[in-house]
């Protein structure tokens, strides 16, 4: 969403739309994957002062997206929720 929509979005108060707007960004992060131009990805790329390439940059960015998963474990789990993989079958 553009930065002026964040603080309509931050009203959001059901699941239901929630789970939407995660949908739509899903669907459009999706879109602008798949139709990147990757001619510029291919060449030399400096991060934190070294030289690296684009296959190692997705590595550390999907290094700190776990992080992030990690901390919306520990969140849901202080608050009571158990996440899908530690229910106990058929709970």
């Amino acid at each position: 969403a553009p930065r002026e929509a964040i603080p309509k979005l931050e009203k959001i108060t059901s699941k239901a739309q929630v789970v939407e707007h995660l949908q739509k960004a899903w669907i459009h992060a999706k879109q602008q994957v798949e139709g990147a131009d990757l001619t510029p990805l291919l060449g030399p790329r400096q991060m934190f002062g070294q030289t690296t390439t684009f296959p190692q940059l997705v590595l550390v960015m999907s290094g700190d997206l776990h992080e992030h998963l990690g901390q919306l474990i520990i969140y849901a789990r202080s608050v009571g929720q158990v996440p899908p993989w530690s229910r106990k079958a058929g709970s």
